[in-house]
């Protein structure tokens, strides 16, 4: 099978990343306003409770599926046996997540105010086990998956200005939120065909795939403790209000971190292709480019979010929201955690077969992020929730990282990543100073975020160019050839 352009899977996933921070911008606005805190809140916690057993559903099947369709891409027989053995026990572990679902539901008297929403929200566990998405991230098919992501984002928010108008119509707001997750699931079902055989007679062995499984599901339970945990808490240790403040403090930042983490999301399948192969030095080539790139990138978006924090909240959410504020200052370095931690913990170590040290870090995680909600969450709600995050996620990225440059014990791959990150720390503080006199001298909101970010991103690829920064370079020099002459 002939391999694809990582940089046109980057662009594709990247854009893809984008829509679900462009569009949230458009129809985050709408609802927030016609919803209020109560309504938003209730829908993420709905989401949230569901998420949980979204985990059990997939039992660390999408990682691992992804990497182990890798290894197999040039064998068809192979390839449709894996296939049908992972669907046969993702339909297996989607069963259970329903049954105990029903019986959380039944058991908990606070889940029955929330029965409809969580019904709807439930079809997400269904159509990601047969959506097989995991296979296509296996294929490299980050092209597809951009433009069927992008169809269902389109219809969604048409069914969003159609139907939701008045503060009774959370259940509609979820629909919204089913169309985008589920529409490219269904499309995927339909089209499944043309990527594997699924009637190719074989035999299966599927109790094998069991135990490897349960390394990437521990991974998933344990980091989901300390990134959904939060939510859950406030819904039950405060009230619905306190979610949505906490919702509108995260969307942005989390919607942010999305685009970075989704940069370095399309190299799993490349690197278990070449530690299969042995090729080290392309391994530790991409490393170093993903490393420096993201570093380069996330250290002035993080900046710059937090310094305009009080106008990109009372714009995207509205005055309704201004308890937000506080809460996004505090997560915004949760930004530069997870767009390193997804390369290290999501894409290298499982790649490399370390994906026990990824489990490690994440159980680290949850344990401080469990201990520390219980202290802060009664007394400073939704910041509180905040502040247990960042500590969290700082514990799992640092873990990751160190073990990293250990196991590759290169002083050139060390020495690259600091001068960028040497330069991204200059190159930010100089633009912050600038957003910083803009936001002294200019008191309109609109007006504050757009001369600020363009600014700033102005401010900070000069100081990159005047420094020659190499990878700065090569990405200029990349977009000058896609350029017409």
């Amino acid at each position: 099978m002939p391999q694809k352009s990582l940089k046109k899977n980057a662009a594709f996933n990247f854009f893809k990343a984008f829509l679900t921070f462009a569009f949230p911008i458009i129809t985050f606005p709408y609802a927030s306003r016609v919803l209020l805190p109560q309504g938003i809140g209730k829908v993420t916690f709905a989401n949230s409770i569901v998420s949980y057993f979204s985990i059990i559903a997939n039992f660390g099947i999408s990682d691992y599926a992804a990497r182990g369709a890798s290894r197999m891409r040039d064998d068809t027989f192979a390839l449709n046996k894996f296939c049908k053995e992972i669907l046969l026990l993702n339909s297996f572990t989607t069963a259970i997540a329903y049954i105990l679902l029903f019986i959380t539901w039944c058991t908990t008297q606070k889940l029955h105010d929330y029965s409809i929403l969580i019904a709807f929200s439930s079809l997400n566990l269904l159509s990601n086990t047969i959506g097989m998405a995991w296979l296509y991230v296996s294929q490299e098919e980050f092209q597809y998956l951009t433009i069927s992501s992008f169809f269902f984002h389109v219809i969604s928010i048409i069914f969003l200005f159609v139907f939701v108008k008045t503060t009774d119509d959370v259940v509609y707001y979820m629909l919204f939120g089913i169309i985008i997750a589920v529409g490219p699931n269904i499309y995927n079902l339909f089209n499944i065909k043309k990527k594997i055989n699924l009637f190719q007679k074989c035999t299966l062995e599927i109790k094998k795939h069991i135990k490897p499984t349960s390394v990437f599901f521990a991974m998933s339970v344990a980091a989901s403790i300390y990134i959904m945990l939060d939510t859950v808490m406030l819904g039950f240790l405060t009230n619905d209000a306190e979610v949505g403040y906490y919702t509108a403090a995260t969307k942005i930042n989390k919607m942010v971190a999305g685009i970075f983490a989704a940069v370095t999301g399309v190299l799993l399948p490349r690197l278990t292709y070449y530690v299969e192969k042995k090729e080290n030095e392309r391994i530790q080539s991409l490393v170093e480019k993903s490393f420096s790139i993201t570093i380069l990138l996330v250290l002035p978006a993080t900046a710059g979010l937090f310094l305009l924090a009080n106008p990109l909240v009372l714009l995207f959410s509205g005055a309704n929201y201004a308890p937000a504020i506080v809460p996004m200052k505090i997560m915004t370095p949760v930004i530069i955690m997870i767009a390193i931690a997804s390369f290290t913990g999501t894409q290298l170590l499982p790649a490399l077969g370390k994906e026990k040290i990824s489990l490690y870090s994440y159980i680290i995680g949850a344990t401080v992020n469990s201990t520390f909600n219980f202290i802060f969450i009664p007394k400073l709600g939704a910041a509180g929730a905040g502040i247990a995050t960042v500590i969290a996620e700082s514990l799992v990225t640092f873990t990751q990282t160190i073990y990293c440059f250990k196991m590759f014990n290169s002083k050139s791959l060390v020495h690259t990543i600091l001068r960028n990150m040497a330069h991204a720390i200059i190159g930010t503080v100089i633009m912050s100073l600038c957003v910083l006199c803009i936001l002294f001298f200019t008191t309109n909101t609109i007006l504050q975020i757009a001369l600020s970010i363009i600014t700033g991103i102005t401010v900070y690829a000069i100081f990159l160019h005047l420094i020659q920064n190499m990878f700065f370079r090569n990405i200029c020099s990349a977009i000058k050839q896609k350029l017409p002459k």
